[in-house]
């Protein structure tokens, strides 16, 4: 059980939203940049493996955590962030990473 599994619901935001990233010249930045605040997101690799994300600052094939593949066991990576773009990604040209997110 969760910290937030017994929270009210006018405290814990049932409003979520998606976008995805496809890396581009090895790199990849959450919502191409563009600003979507948000209390978390939960990023699964839709294909593609090897991809890396960082929050903040960028990620390469040494820096990062490993995003979960889509389909492998059902992980996700789950990250308590203020906005998506704030995610930043490192892998193959091709690559597409989903993002699920909470305002």
């Amino acid at each position: 059980m969760g910290d937030l599994d017994h929270t009210p619901i006018d405290i814990n935001s049932a409003v979520w939203g998606h976008t995805s990233v496809t890396i581009a010249l090895t790199v990849g930045q959450g919502n191409a940049g563009t600003s979507i605040p948000c209390k978390e997101a939960w990023i699964e690799l839709r294909s593609g493996t090897g991809v890396r994300v960082m929050v903040g600052t960028a990620a390469s094939a040494t820096v990062g955590l490993n995003v979960p593949k889509f389909g492998t066991n059902h992980y996700v990576l789950r990250l308590p962030i203020a906005d998506v773009s704030d995610l930043y990604f490192s892998g193959t040209n091709g690559d597409i990473v989903d993002i699920l997110y909470r305002k």
